[in-house]
């Protein structure tokens, strides 16, 4: 235990100094304040591209428009940045050698796969946290209906997601030793669930 309470605070300031924190939590902020805004001025816009003589009946926009736009951004932009970000987590340091130093002088692998991943969790839950939190402020201050409701539990089954990619990149990073492998791996997955999701038995 020991072992792993000092790799995952390692982990924690190596992902500040390579900026990952930086990274994340600057891109789901500004995730978040789409998300509101988007879904406030899209039906501006669609009337003011729309050709003279056209007329379209455009609905008043609301929070459920609002949320909509916050699971369209996190599943779609947002995952994609969280898969970017960690891919080379281990393959890095696997081609540098500065783990296999480790692990020859006794640490367990265990810990290092534990801290690897406790620490991508953590990272990954704050930065949804963030756009998450924002969104329902702004969406509350311009919205301020009651047609939103269960979106705890929905953000929860997002994040629930995210931690499963998360744990299939560093298991895949285990396989193979490169970024790129790592990545394709993944995207094998979400490919392989995308296209599961057609047939009705399975979902």
């Amino acid at each position: 235990m020991s072992h792993f309470r000092v790799f995952f605070k390692k982990e924690l300031v190596e992902s500040s100094r390579t900026y990952k924190w930086l990274i994340m939590l600057s891109l789901f902020f500004v995730f978040g304040i789409m998300n509101p805004l988007t879904a406030k001025i899209t039906p501006e816009l669609l009337a003011n591209f729309m050709p003279e003589g056209v007329t379209v009946t455009i609905p008043e926009p609301s929070s459920l428009d609002s949320w909509a736009q916050f699971y369209k951004n996190v599943t779609q932009m947002g995952l994609i940045v969280n898969i970017l970000v960690f891919g080379g987590i281990l393959s890095s340091e696997l081609s540098k050698g500065t783990l296999i130093n480790l692990l020859t002088k006794g640490l367990s692998r265990t810990s290092v796969i534990l801290a690897k991943y406790s620490s991508m969790l953590v990272i990954w839950t704050a930065s949804l946290l963030t756009s998450f939190l924002v969104t329902w402020g702004y969406t509350v201050y311009l919205f301020p209906d009651d047609k939103s409701g269960n979106i705890i539990f929905a953000a929860f089954c997002l994040w629930l997601f995210g931690a499963f990619l998360l744990a299939v990149l560093l298991c895949a990073a285990t396989l193979v030793n490169s970024t790129y492998g790592s990545l394709l791996i993944t995207g094998g997955v979400v490919a392989l669930l995308a296209i599961l999701n057609i047939f009705p038995v399975v979902t």
